[in-house]
């Protein structure tokens, strides 16, 4: 009896074609070659995220932050939770001054400033993370990089061919070690595209493997690609755990993969009501991941394994530090910035607090999906905190503002109850 089609087989009829139609491999767009350096780069452009590279959808200075709190605020115990929501706390210790060029020379009292200025209720952080370190540790291993190899400093060269060679790997540094590359610089948890299997076709020792990745990256096998690739999200650690010939230099498979760039979660807080240290607070969810090929592997086999960012985040514990930046600031405000007054004067402030107080508001949010609200909430408190309570604005206690909440079970997990 056949097997039936799976990531590491093809149906019957793919596998008869003789002639497939693959994606063309031509001289590398990106050639990086993988020198040894004899000088380590220092230990700050090390500790720098990506070294310092600039950050998509950044509005603001990177921020460095303090681990106060981190907890699960679900009951895991019962299993009738089918992702657990944990709560992080964090408080602001200042400005990332190792970044390229030194800083800005911003202080701590500007930057306090700089944040309540420009960050506002229902606005989002990017946190900055790493690749999970045994899944990274696999794939030096893989790529016959273990033991010292892997944390030697290395030259990275770059021949620029095509204008746009310069954006694709604008983000990585001339010198660095491989795993500091696969821990900070790829995405090693988003599937393959089907050029990077083509790609590493060309590096599978087995004849069967590679002809497999040739189908799974081909025209005709283009519905096998969508189906075991590409809709379960299988990883490149999957990739390497199901074809174990596939050893493709480093130089070729950083080029292959796509940048890691950091997750963002909404404040479950308002900054502008804090009065002195800036504390951060964000709720998150964490999803156990099916991970069938890794359970067939033994250095993963019985392993939980989480979402990239969440999984770095469990880890977390106080007195740790992270590095996070604000992102583009959001349209999802209250006041929504279409009613937000345009005039500059003291009367727009007088305005905008009118309209705070006295806009009715109805709110749903399942789930983390409260955090924004919880923030709305606290941004309402502190304007009638400041506006004076009672007298002439006693009108706002007569505005309705409700808070739908809603969980898979109520008494396991009730955020901000």
């Amino acid at each position: 009896m056949s097997e039936l089609p799976s990531l590491k087989i093809g149906a019957k009829k793919l596998a008869q074609v003789t002639e497939l139609s693959v994606p063309a491999v031509t001289q590398p767009l990106l050639n990086i070659n993988i020198e040894q350096n004899e000088q380590s780069i220092s230990a700050d452009l090390r500790a720098l995220w990506q070294c310092g590279a600039a950050i998509p959808t950044a509005f603001g200075p990177l921020v460095c932050a303090r681990v106060l709190h981190n907890a699960c605020v679900s009951r895991s115990d019962t299993g009738r939770i089918g992702k657990t929501k944990w709560e992080l706390e964090l408080a602001l210790t200042g400005k990332d001054e190792s970044r390229e060029g030194g800083g800005s020379g911003v202080g701590d009292v500007q930057l306090r400033e700089q944040l309540l200025a420009n960050c506002d209720a229902g606005d989002s952080f990017n946190v900055l993370f790493e690749n999970p370190e045994d899944e990274v540790h696999f794939v030096l291993q893989r790529l016959g990089l273990s033991g010292e190899m892997a944390d030697t400093e290395h030259r990275l060269e770059v021949r620029r061919q095509l204008p746009e060679s310069d954006a694709k790997l604008a983000h990585l540094p001339s010198h660095c070690s491989p795993r500091q590359l696969l821990s900070q610089f790829v995405d090693i948890r988003r599937a393959p595209s089907r050029l990077a299997l083509r790609v590493f076709a060309d590096h599978a020792d087995d004849a069967g493997e590679r002809r497999r990745l040739l189908e799974l990256c081909s025209a005709q096998g283009a519905s096998e690609f969508t189906k075991f690739v590409r809709q379960p999200n299988i990883s490149l650690v999957e990739i390497l755990c199901k074809f174990p010939s596939l050893s493709p230099p480093l130089g070729c498979l950083i080029e292959c993969l796509p940048r890691l760039l950091p997750r963002h979660y909404t404040l479950a807080c308002n900054l502008a009501a804090q009065h002195e240290t800036i504390r951060f607070r964000f709720v998150y969810s964490v999803l156990e991941l099916p991970a069938p090929v890794l359970d067939g592997c033994a250095e993963f086999a019985g392993k939980k394994r989480y979402g990239a960012c969440s999984q770095w985040l469990l880890r977390l514990t106080p007195g740790q530090t992270v590095q996070l930046v604000q992102k583009e600031p959001s349209k999802f405000r209250f006041l929504p910035p279409s009613l937000v007054s345009a005039m500059s004067s003291s009367a727009a402030s007088d305005a905008d607090h009118h309209l705070l107080l006295n806009t009715p508001l109805m709110m749903v949010g399942p789930g983390t999906g409260v955090a924004p609200f919880i923030a709305f909430l606290q941004k309402i408190r502190h304007c009638i905190q400041r506006v004076g309570g009672g007298g002439a604005n006693c009108e706002r206690n007569v505005v309705k503002r409700v808070l739908f909440y809603a969980s898979s079970n109520l008494e396991d997990e009730f955020l901000f109850k």
